[in-house]
């Protein structure tokens, strides 16, 4: 063999053990790098290409190996056959390949090569802290979803507690009104209607007995007296009976269209007979085919008792009922040239315990039901009434109703 010292040595593999080549799921990594190579989550197959010399030496033939921290055993490799090292599934982590071969002395040659697999999202670390702190504000905001529902509730629990005191503090009002109110009212039947009747009884009563003593001037003063005395007993009798017609709450109302100025004039035609005879003109100046769509029952017994009262009070000149309309309603008004009332008088009538009123004309005393029935029914109607009035100089009453 010619050998020339002055030309380069070509270098021989001297007993290392080298690892070729490294695959990831058939994709190539490179080692030569400084940096560790990282691969991917869904990683699912490595392999290591080994290469070494041999010499023809089956003690250069024994390849040991072991993947930390998987394996810290070991194993051995037959190199016979396609020297190559496979792992699959590994989990994440970090890894160090370890592969030795003794050399001729007996001492051990070492191919390193670390790599690291990234776990995957669910199982990396600020995941899990992720989740934990996304389950915390879950718990978080149902316990603050329950609490609100819970406070919630106890809100409108204590709004229906104040509701419902609030209509039984009413209902209990009510109920002392109405029993003050009946308790007037079994004043008014029996005085009211005691005394009268009880009139009547002793003056037919003396009639009969006394007829031949007694002159035709007082004959015809005590059956003209009667007559009104049972006139009287009538119209009471009636404002009682639509008293307690339309205190009943269960009473069904259906509302109707009709004809103000012929319900005035109907109105006229009941208590024409008692005008005429204190000569008191009544005056229908509501607008002819005036339409009013209301209860047509209570609207004639509010108009029948205003012009009713004008007529108690009034010794001579008119009652005039007038209506018009407003932006969203009607207005009534029962106008008189009687005898007025006082400020105090006014306030006794509007309030919600009033009975019993001022003497009328003929000083007998009047009852005030009439002007009780009139607000029951400006309830049920949903109006309200304004007096206006002078001593001496006459009252004017109105009525606002909705159309």
């Amino acid at each position: 063999v010619w050998v020339n010292p002055t030309r380069p040595i070509p270098s021989l593999p001297e007993g290392s053990v080298y690892i070729d080549g490294f695959a990831a799921d058939s994709q190539q990594i490179n080692i030569t790098s400084l940096a560790k190579p990282v691969l991917p989550p869904n990683t699912r197959d490595l392999s290591f290409d080994l290469a070494f010399p041999a010499w023809l030496s089956k003690e250069n033939l024994g390849i040991e190996y072991k993947l930390e921290p998987y394996s810290n055993v070991w194993q051995t490799l037959d190199p016979t056959h396609n020297p190559e090292l496979h792992f699959s599934n590994l989990p994440y982590g970090n890894y160090r390949l370890v592969i030795r071969k003794p050399n001729g002395a007996g001492s051990k040659d070492l191919a390193v090569c670390s790599f690291y697999i990234q776990p995957h999202l669910y199982q990396q670390v600020w995941t899990w802290l992720f989740c934990l702190c996304l389950l915390c504000t879950l718990v978080i905001i149902l316990v603050r979803w329950r609490t609100h529902r819970f406070q919630v509730r106890q809100d409108n629990l204590e709004k229906q507690i104040a509701e419902k005191t609030w209509q039984l503090q009413v209902k209990n009002e009510e109920l002392a009104r109405t029993d003050l109110i009946k308790t007037r009212l079994i004043s008014i039947i029996s005085h009211d209607l005691v005394t009268p009747l009880r009139f009547l009884h002793l003056t037919g009563k003396n009639l009969i007995e006394k007829k031949s003593e007694l002159t035709d001037g007082l004959l015809q003063e005590a059956i003209a007296e009667m007559a009104s005395t049972s006139k009287e007993l009538e119209l009471l009798g009636t404002n009682i009976l639509n008293w307690i017609k339309y205190r009943n709450e269960d009473r069904r109302l259906a509302k109707e269209s009709f004809d103000l100025h012929e319900l005035a004039g109907q109105v006229f035609g009941v208590l024409g007979a008692l005008a005429r005879q204190k000569q008191i003109r009544l005056i229908n100046s509501v607008g002819e085919g005036l339409a009013l769509y209301q209860y047509i029952e209570p609207v004639k017994i509010v108009l029948y008792n205003l012009v009713l009262n004008g007529i108690n009070f009034t010794t001579s000149g008119y009652i005039r009922v007038g209506s018009e309309y407003t932006r969203d309603g009607i207005v009534l008004r029962v106008q008189d040239t009687g005898v007025g009332m006082t400020p105090e008088q006014i306030n006794n009538i509007m309030a919600d315990h009033f009975i019993i009123s001022s003497a009328n004309v003929d000083n007998r005393k009047g009852n005030g039901l009439g002007y009780l029935i009139i607000k029951d029914l400006l309830n049920i109607l949903r109006g309200n009434l304004f007096i206006e009035s002078e001593k001496e100089k006459g009252t004017t009453v109105t009525v606002w109703m909705p159309l």
